[in-house]
């Protein structure tokens, strides 16, 4: 994350994330209720198809980071730090380098995520949420 912004929407310090983030990181709490893991469909001809996972930290006018994207063999995954969670039914969010996305209807919890291969299904990651 950017070292020179606020991490998380209650961080009193730039460059370190919030007391609350430190005690979900390592399971003394839990996210608020709307707050957490998100999935974002993209149609297939929007998908970017490269191997490997990358992460793009976004920011608020205020300078703190609310979460991040996080794009996995072509699928997308929203972080939202923030407990009211994110604007829906439709985001742009924008990177610290300026770079923007837009996030239609994303998904809270997502069940699972199907590749295909062709007409069938090749592989699928399946999230075992809980509470």
């Amino acid at each position: 994350m950017p070292s020179g912004l606020a991490h998380g929407v209650d961080s009193h310090h730039a460059g370190l994330p919030s007391q609350s983030l430190v005690e979900i990181a390592f399971g003394k709490r839990t996210f608020e209720p709307i707050a957490g893991l998100y999935g974002i469909y993209d149609p297939p001809e929007k998908r970017q198809s490269w191997d490997g996972i990358s992460v793009y930290t976004f920011n608020t006018p205020g300078n703190r980071v609310p979460g991040a994207v996080f794009f996995f063999l072509g699928f997308r995954l929203l972080l939202f730090l923030d407990k009211k969670g994110p604007d829906l039914p439709l985001m742009q969010i924008y990177s610290a380098t300026g770079e923007e996305s837009e996030v239609i209807e994303p998904t809270y919890h997502p069940l699972r995520v199907d590749y295909l291969a062709g007409k069938g299904i090749s592989h699928s990651v399946v999230f075992d949420w809980y509470a």
